[in-house]
């Protein structure tokens, strides 16, 4: 016979129980999204998506955080256990090119975040045939986005037919689609199967790749794609772009006042392979959906627009742009606390020098901007008195880009000097230098539930839960309320 001390355990065990099966239950009926097939479409035009994930029946609609794509349909696709669904979508004809991010909502949760690409170029598919090897290449017309996928030992190849005097351009994107950490590699053929040229990283489009060239021959060219280690499976998705379109590697300003129709921002691109070009930024550039201040540029040349964008980032600082030559402390330009350098290592060893007025007593922050705007710079960042006394220098600070904080010990003129850390330059070597006095600063952050996989908080309308949040304070204390 049980005492009354342990029918209240056996009865708080049995509640635990059912709590926790109702936990796993829900869990399991939450949605999960894997892939989206194909991975981009060309705006204006009307197309069938395929999403693949676990949990997808009991669908009720799409959630697109920016506009520009509609729904028309949305059905389970037979047969397939609730795990591929059938989209029919539009694409408006005025749609920015780039990342649209979306979720799927059910009846019982909501879906992670997948990314569909938007482009300005056709999107066809990659062959069902085999195209491993040159003699079975996939042909492909000039101006075209191929949607792709690498499986385990697979190479994929393409062709095109081309004149001498032809730019030719072939951009990947895979680890930019958030699918799997898919590291491709592209290579550039001639009809001998020559190389001319392999790209596994730059820095302006992470780990993914791209070729830039003019070329000097009549005939074929091939565009060899596989995963830089041979490894694949269906979820190793591609979007791979192929023409005559412009690649500049760096653009100067990097960033500046948030462009409008009646404020335009002239940028100048720089290191495509037919030379450097001005463009005007309006209102019409999008932001970012990870980070409201940092905008894609994707720019216009000769009527055709880049693959994939440049970066500028939003800042309430005025620009000033290096001259050269600005190597010594003779030759530095004057910054003030409001304005913010933009330069280039434009060659190996180039070093550049800024003057600044700052007072005594106070505590200021240096911080180059280069690898968070896609830069190849790996800088180095020095503080000097005006007759060069060293200070204090900073080569990162948890990332690839440094920051250095000091004190100043008289007020004076003091030198801000750039350069690599590796001594490389060229043009793909664009820096921001902002400087300006410490001042307190929070960042809250929500806690991965997956590893390397944002967590999905879905509050209902009307209701509420509890998430576990980090703050991390800078420059105050106290305690912290949340509003």
């Amino acid at each position: 016979m049980f005492s009354e001390e342990n029918y209240l355990r056996l009865k708080m065990l049995l509640a635990i129980i059912i709590v926790t099966l109702c936990l796993s239950t829900q869990v399991k009926a939450n949605p999960r999204l894997i892939r989206v097939l194909p991975a981009g479409a060309q705006r204006g035009e009307h197309v069938k998506l395929y999403l693949y994930g676990d949990n997808l029946d009991q669908s009720q609609e799409i959630l697109w955080h920016a506009p520009g794509i509609a729904v028309e349909s949305l059905q389970l696709t037979p047969d397939k256990k609730g795990k591929q669904l059938e989209i029919d979508v539009t694409i408006d004809a005025h749609t920015i090119p780039g990342a649209y991010p979306f979720q799927l909502r059910t009846t019982t949760g909501v879906s992670n975040l997948l990314t569909f690409q938007v482009t300005t170029l056709p999107v066809v598919n990659e062959t069902k045939e085999k195209n491993d090897d040159l003699t079975s290449a996939q042909p492909v017309a000039m101006q075209t986005v191929i949607s792709g996928v690498t499986t385990n030992e697979d190479v994929d190849y393409y062709r095109v037919d081309l004149k001498a005097g032809d730019r030719l351009t072939a951009e990947i994107e895979a680890i930019r689609l958030g699918r799997q950490f898919f590291d491709p590699h592209l290579t550039l053929l001639n009809s001998e199967g020559e190389e001319l040229m392999a790209c596994d990283d730059h820095a302006l489009v992470y780990q993914d790749a791209f070729v830039n060239t003019i070329v000097t021959k009549d005939g074929p060219y091939f565009i060899a794609v596989r995963e830089t280690a041979f490894g694949g499976n269906d979820s190793y998705n591609y979007l791979l772009t192929i023409g005559q379109m412009p690649r500049p590697v760096g653009m100067l300003p990097l960033g500046g006042p948030r462009p409008t129709s009646e404020s335009p921002v002239e940028v100048k691109l720089l290191g495509d392979v037919s030379g450097a070009y001005d463009v005007q930024l309006t209102s019409d550039v999008r932001s970012d959906f990870r980070n409201p201040l940092m905008m894609p540029v994707f720019s216009e040349h000769n009527g055709l627009s880049t693959p994939t964008p440049n970066w500028y980032l939003v800042s309430s600082k005025s620009n000033v742009i290096e001259s050269e030559p600005n190597n010594q402390v003779e030759q530095a330009a004057t910054l003030t606390l409001d304005q913010a350098a933009n330069g280039i290592i434009d060659q190996p060893g180039d070093i550049d020098v800024y003057l600044m007025t700052l007072e005594k007593g106070k505590t200021y922050e240096a911080q180059l901007l280069a690898r968070k705007l896609r830069s190849r710079l790996d800088g180095l960042l020095d503080i000097r008195e005006f007759k060069g006394k060293y200070l204090k220098g900073n080569d990162d600070d948890g990332s690839l880009d440094p920051k250095v904080r000091f004190d100043v010990p008289e007020t004076g003129q003091y030198q801000i000097i750039v350069s690599s850390k590796l001594a490389e330059g060229g043009p793909g070597y664009p820096y921001r230098l902002e400087v300006g006095e410490v001042a307190a600063d929070l960042t809250v952050e929500t806690l991965d539930f997956d590893r390397y996989l944002p967590p999905v908080i879905a509050i209902p309308s009307g209701s509420s839960d509890a998430i576990l949040v980090t703050a991390s304070r800078r420059d105050f204390g106290g305690e912290l309320q949340m509003i």
